[in-house]
């Protein structure tokens, strides 16, 4: 990762905003810091080798990281339903607005009433 004077130059922010947000990034344990070489991204998730047919394949071997990838699929699913919605609903608002317009309901006729009937 480049030192914070990198950071600085490249993206027009103070130096201490700069160190503020490694500091953040090493105690979330994203990166780490080797005095006098440098800040190196970590490695959140350890690699572990399949023995199966997918040896080739590298995941992660805890049941929360499951539990994660389920959950991201579930709110993947509902963002994707929102955006459908949202077209949807965007599409129906460029309608003109005579083709938007139910047609003018008619009266339901009444029943006569039985004290009008007597």
């Amino acid at each position: 990762m480049p030192p914070s004077r990198v950071l600085e130059e490249d993206y027009g922010i103070a130096n201490m905003t700069a160190r503020v947000a490694v500091r953040v990034l090493r105690d979330e344990g994203l990166v780490h810091t080797v005095h006098g070489l440098g800040t190196f991204v970590t490695n959140p998730l350890p690699v572990a080798r399949a023995a199966t047919a997918d040896a080739g394949r590298t995941h992660m071997p805890t049941e929360e990281y499951a539990e994660l990838l389920r959950r991201i699929d579930q709110i993947t699913d509902v963002q994707d339903a929102l955006l459908r919605l949202f077209e949807q609903a965007a599409r129906l608002a460029e309608q003109p607005a005579a083709q938007g317009t139910a047609p003018e309901a008619s009266p339901v006729p009444r029943r006569p009433s039985a004290a009008a009937s007597r």
